[in-house]
């Protein structure tokens, strides 16, 4: 068995590369869901770059520390494909999280992918080992993989299962400390031991030298990241909370920019509503899960009163005046009110149909907002954008190009009578 020795700054450098790495992936995804689907899968494929990134420069930063008394090499295709392997697989969870619904199973199932991007990296990264041969422990191998299975899912349902700016830095922080808690418990099973194998001038390998240069580099790139992330996740969390202004909010001086000073009315026939609110549309309750019923009845204004979102397993109900905007999200909605986000059995179609008689107005095909909620509008080039005040999860939503006359038209109704 060959000896060796740690470097402490290269150990407490490998922690802090894969913090950086997880909350930059994960700060970058902020928000992205009510973005167009292309940026929406450019800004996943750049975390996907961070996040995995990340994960395989924090391995490589640590086995720069575990220094052996002998010298070693890595191999060129292994080294790259274990890279390769970790963005794809954090790619794979990303576009999972932001392009279905995140039911519960949806949340565990992307935190097992990413434990397994993280293990496969690590183990392929191992193999790659030239000059000599790791051995591992079958007990340290199935501990590794209970750890990465375990903290990989938390990590993901801290992060996703509310998307709130603490939840993000305290699954960043998770997702960040399980990737360094599994490679380190791996490594502790792992001993080496002489390879016989001899490396002539032209062998595809990389000397630890090398290996470094190429590390920094990717460290540098994260570290870009990191500073547009974070710089992005401070602003709009300044924005969220900030008081409305001229500067946020513009004003009508100019021919692109519309006030609004009153809202659309909805019809005034609420007086006979009940409690009961939905019926013949009530969701039905299946395990976790909430699933909206397959085929839409025959629409009544009493029906379309109030709105049902799932909460702790029960369904809840939102007044359609507390609900500042509806988004689309595969085959069910979220709701946008004053206390947060809900899920929502109900499809966008669904939803238009049940509401559009209350003042909501489908701005997008991902998006349907009430009209007595929006606090402005700005227009910009061939699209739009809605703005609003004082809703947490909810700054502004787009406007597609062939729907913005029917909103103007909309908020120009909207206008007191002089």
């Amino acid at each position: 068995m060959i000896s060796y020795s740690h470097d402490t700054t290269l150990i407490v450098a490998s922690i802090a590369i894969s913090m950086v790495a997880a909350f930059s992936g994960l700060a970058l995804t902020n928000n992205i869901s009510r973005l167009p689907g292309k940026q929406r899968k450019a800004l996943i494929v750049m975390s996907s770059f961070v996040l995995g990134g990340g994960i395989w420069s924090m391995h490589f930063v640590a086995m720069l520390a575990h220094q052996l008394s002998v010298p070693v090499y890595y191999d060129v295709f292994q080294t790259l494909s274990s890279a390769l392997v970790a963005i794809l697989v954090v790619g794979t969870a990303l576009l999972l999280l932001h392009f279905t619904s995140r039911s519960p199973l949806i949340l565990v199932v992307s935190g097992l992918i990413l434990a397994t991007g993280i293990l496969s990296m690590h183990y392929i990264g191992m193999l790659g080992i030239r000059g000599v041969e790791p051995e591992f422990s079958a007990i340290s191998m199935v501990v590794a993989c209970i750890v990465a299975c375990l903290m990989g899912a938390a990590a993901i349902r801290v992060a996703y299962g509310n998307r709130s700016k603490q939840n993000i830095v305290a699954g960043a922080l998770l997702m960040g400390f399980s990737v360094v808690v599994v490679h380190y418990t791996a490594m502790h099973g792992t001993t080496f031991v002489q390879s016989s194998e001899v490396f002539s001038g032209e062998s595809a390998v990389l000397a630890t030298g090398t290996l470094a240069v190429i590390v920094t580099l990717a460290v540098f790139v994260i570290c870009g990241s990191f500073l547009l992330a974070a710089a992005t996740f401070l602003t709009t969390a300044d924005h969220r909370n900030a008081p409305a202004t001229s500067t946020d909010y513009p004003s009508g001086s100019s021919g692109n920019n519309l006030p609004l000073s009153a809202a659309a009315t909805p019809p005034q026939n609420t007086d006979n509503a009940t409690a009961g609110g939905l019926a013949g549309a009530a969701p039905v309750q299946v395990g976790d899960e909430v699933a909206a019923t397959t085929s839409t009845p025959s629409l009544t204004p009493l029906e379309s009163i109030k709105i049902p979102f799932e909460k702790d397993k029960a369904i809840g109900y939102a007044m359609y005046s507390d609900v500042a905007a509806i988004r689309a999200d595969g085959h069910y909605t979220h709701l946008y009110t004053r206390d947060g986000t809900r899920f929502c059995p109900w499809s966008i179609t669904e939803a238009e149909q049940r509401l559009g008689s209350y003042g909501f107005h489908r701005t997008h095909r991902s998006y349907l907002v009430n009209v007595n909620a929006i606090a402005g509008y700005e227009k910009r080039k061939e699209t739009g954008i809605c703005w609003f005040e004082n809703y947490p999860n909810l700054t502004s939503v787009p406007v597609s190009r062939n729907r913005i006359i029917s909103l103007i038209k909309t908020l120009d109704a909207a206008e007191p009578q002089h």
